[in-house]
């Protein structure tokens, strides 16, 4: 078939298929660079959200602690009048018992300081979590970017070298 179309002109060192899968996985990369970065923000906010939890857990520690110090106080207050009322002094069982009572205060403190601790550390490992995931997220997100830029070089190139054809528009028409 003399001056007509033939499909099989366009096959040289490229081919249009090739260019246009090429063009499917740059615009496929993009989406997912998109999905990518917007994972990152996402863990982003879950480690701010953490490090304020861990903000709130220290700040409710203290304010338990201070709690109990009084409910210590109190409680030792309550004792010694109780003794006094009885005419007991500071020593002998009724000092056993106040320092049995003010240990077991301590104690409870101790308690309260402990698990507050733990638990604002557990938050803060929870955010370096997020943190390295929100990296790790940014990063496939340049990646994806970098591979959409590859392929549509790829189907750039592969368009140009579809035959004997150098231009696109040439093939377009021819086409048509």
């Amino acid at each position: 078939m003399t001056g007509g179309f033939k499909f099989t002109d366009f096959l040289g060192g490229g081919s249009i298929s090739g260019g246009i899968n090429d063009v499917g996985g740059a615009v496929a990369d993009l989406f997912s660079s998109e999905g990518d970065k917007a994972e990152a923000g996402n863990y982003e906010r879950a480690a701010m959200l953490a490090r304020q939890e861990a903000q709130f857990t220290k700040s409710s520690v203290n304010v338990q602690d201070i709690m109990a110090t009084r409910q210590i106080t109190q409680a030792l207050g309550q004792e010694q009048a109780g003794y006094a009322a009885s005419g007991l002094t500071g020593g002998g069982s009724a000092g056993d018992v106040l320092r049995a009572s003010a240990q077991q205060g301590a104690l409870t403190k101790g308690l309260i300081q402990y698990q507050g601790a733990e638990t604002e550390y557990g938050l803060n490992e929870q955010a370096a979590s997020y943190d390295a995931m929100a990296e790790a997220a940014k990063k496939a997100s340049e990646g994806g970017i970098f591979g959409a830029v590859l392929k549509g070089a790829g189907a750039a190139a592969n368009f140009a070298t579809a035959g004997g054809t150098s231009s696109l528009a040439t093939m377009a028409v021819a086409l048509l």
